[in-house]
């Protein structure tokens, strides 16, 4: 459901279809049978379950990164960083 809240509405719709319809794939054909180790099964789950989070971080990054690339800077690095900071705390 985070998808939702990081992406535009149909973006958002067609992620959150298309990771539903790998994570019921992955349950029925991997999970489901004794055909692979533990491990990868542990390892499968867990990109299923931290699947969103990775990339709603990733739609969030490229994002910030578009954002800064289109305002040209105006000042140094290190005063954009203290600057944050102080945003942060007020």
């Amino acid at each position: 459901m985070s998808f939702l809240f990081t992406m535009r509405p149909p973006r958002a719709l067609l992620s959150l279809v298309v990771f539903t319809i790998l994570a019921v794939l992955a349950n029925y054909f991997l999970l489901n049978s004794e055909a692979i180790p533990d491990l990868l099964e542990i390892a499968v789950v867990s990109m299923l379950v931290l699947g969103p989070t990775i990339i709603n971080g990733i739609v969030l990054m490229v994002h910030e990164r578009a954002r800064d690339d289109s305002v040209p800077p105006t000042t140094g690095i290190s005063s954009r960083v203290v600057d944050e900071l102080i945003s942060w705390i007020s």
